[in-house]
């Protein structure tokens, strides 16, 4: 059975303790009708994030969250190819980050039950942009930025790890959430992975990150026998094609920069023909 993470609070786990309070039931309801985002006529245009802030106006979003087109390369990916490999790129552009808006030093003594230890100015600071907080132990630590980011409908944030991009010792938990119906703010966790260790984070340092998806498109995919779909001739014709950008690769290439010919990055099959709406740069359309 699978162990249930505890509170700090008597060994009981945030569900008890909500159980526990038995809050009276207040009605909430509006008392006349009252237009919200995402209503008939109040819609978030497509290709859009409307943000608002959700107590001082005098915040900036940037300082928080900035958008990853433009961002191609990595610090890391110096020493390597990596910055001439198109998906790798590509990926690193793509969705928004959140920023660190304080230097903190975080440590963790392993123990399901307590919360790391910060030394930062953005602790338990709610009048700050992003204050940092530790209410759910076992080592995570939330942001909860002062903004709230409103999708188009029927659209998700996908939060996730900031692609490529690493800071040892922690690793941001994966959450979908549904931006265009949630009217509040959410927090980043982010996990520390690395108990007993001293870890750094400078103001400006990635966290997390999120990208919009398509409500129940990504769990809407199933695996199927290519050879069922398309036929053994087909199918036969691809691996040829596999086997002689393999050939290609270590015989023709072998001599060019990095040993690539960069036919995925013209978006050229090995037969000379031209991928279908090939993308080589991100937030554009390659004509």
């Amino acid at each position: 059975m699978e162990e249930k993470a505890l509170s700090v609070k008597d060994n009981k786990t945030p569900w008890d303790l909500f159980k526990s309070k038995k809050p009276e039931k207040v009605s909430l309801e509006d008392d006349v009708k009252k237009d919200y985002i995402n209503d008939d006529g109040f819609l978030v245009p497509e290709q859009t994030l409307a943000f608002y802030a959700t107590k001082d106006t005098r915040h900036n979003l940037s300082d928080v969250i900035e958008s990853l087109i433009g961002h191609p390369n990595r610090d890391w990916f110096a020493v390597t190819a990596f910055s001439f490999c198109l998906p790798l790129t590509i990926a690193n552009q793509y969705g928004f980050v959140v920023k660190s808006n304080w230097d903190m030093e975080i440590t963790w003594d392993g123990n399901i039950e307590s919360a790391p230890q910060i030394k930062s100015e953005g602790w338990q600071n709610h009048d700050s942009i992003q204050p940092i907080i530790g209410d759910f132990a076992n080592g995570i630590i939330s942001l909860e930025n002062k903004f709230i980011v409103r999708t188009p409908r029927d659209t998700n944030l996908m939060i996730m790890q900031p692609p490529n991009y690493f800071i040892p010792g922690l690793h941001t938990m994966s959450a979908v959430v549904e931006a265009d119906n949630l009217r509040r703010n959410f927090t980043f966790n982010i996990k520390v992975t690395e108990p007993n260790k001293i870890i750094n984070i400078k103001k400006g340092d990635w966290l997390a990150a999120f990208i919009p998806i398509p409500r129940f498109y990504v769990d809407s995919f199933e695996l199927k026998d290519a050879f069922k779909l398309f036929g053994d001739e087909v199918i036969k014709n691809e691996l040829e094609s596999m086997h002689k950008l393999g050939w290609e690769r270590n015989n023709q290439d072998y001599d060019k920069i990095n040993g690539s010919g960069r036919r995925y990055f013209k978006g050229k099959h090995v037969n000379e023909t031209l991928y279908r709406n090939h993308q080589k740069r991100a937030g554009l359309r390659d004509g």
